[in-house]
């Protein structure tokens, strides 16, 4: 396919090109010629895939708390409210049968409800080098159980091995360039930070579109706990 890129600047009833292989020569001496420019190698762009990942969401009251932590000192890119996940699992961008293979897969998994509190503040990866900053959750050993039971469930369909260890927690901001004794002061203040017990009782299916004006997250499928 040929992409065309019309000039605008300026105007006329016809256009008069000729073709020469794959290249359409255009004529630019003529005052009311369109000119052209043409790209005769030109593909198709990729189409978009969105990105799955799986995830508990937070109760309402926990995100309100979590947005209160909010420091201008904190150089970076915080989180918005409704992005508040606890994420079990990453996928990746996977097309629409891919992601009926992942939905069928999680659908399968009898996980037992469970309660999940917050345990205070941290970076990733270390204090002196702070690119991520996070609320930790409690590693209860249910939701560790959950957690593996959903890396198993993808793996047998053929998603390769996650590779990170799994760690709990929320993404709060990410971090740009941030001097190390502000970040080391901010947590020294929050140290006692917490979040009260809340009740799990499902998880989700996300999927995420790119945006320019950020990323879009958007319920996919749900899949309930055991009680």
């Amino acid at each position: 396919m040929l992409c065309v890129k019309r000039d605008t600047s300026v105007a006329t009833d016809e256009v008069n090109v000729k073709r020469k292989g794959a290249l359409l020569r255009p004529f630019y001496k003529h005052p009311y010629v369109l000119r052209f420019t043409i790209f005769p190698n030109y593909t198709e762009p990729p189409i978009l895939m969105p990105r799955l990942f799986v995830a508990i969401d937070l109760p309402d009251a926990h995100k309100e708390k979590l947005v209160g932590l909010r420091d201008d000192a904190l150089r970076g890119r915080w989180t918005p409210l409704q992005q508040y996940h606890l994420t079990l699992r990453f996928i990746g961008e996977v097309d629409e049968e891919g992601a009926a293979m992942v939905e069928k897969a999680l659908a399968d998994l009898r996980g037992e409800a469970f309660s999940l509190q917050g345990q205070g503040l941290g970076v990733f990866p270390t204090p002196r080098r702070p690119r991520v900053l996070f609320a930790a959750l409690d590693p209860a050993p249910v939701l560790l159980a959950l957690q593996a039971q959903v890396e198993q469930a993808l793996r047998a369909i053929g998603l390769n091995e996650e590779p990170k260890p799994f760690h709990p927690h929320v993404t709060l901001a990410r971090l740009r360039r941030a001097d190390s004794h502000t970040v080391r002061a901010f947590l020294r203040t929050h140290q006692a930070f917490t979040l009260d017990p809340f009740e799990i009782n499902r998880y989700y299916l996300y999927e995420s579109v790119l945006r320019r004006e950020g990323a879009l997250h958007t319920r996919r499928a749900m899949f309930e706990l055991l009680r």
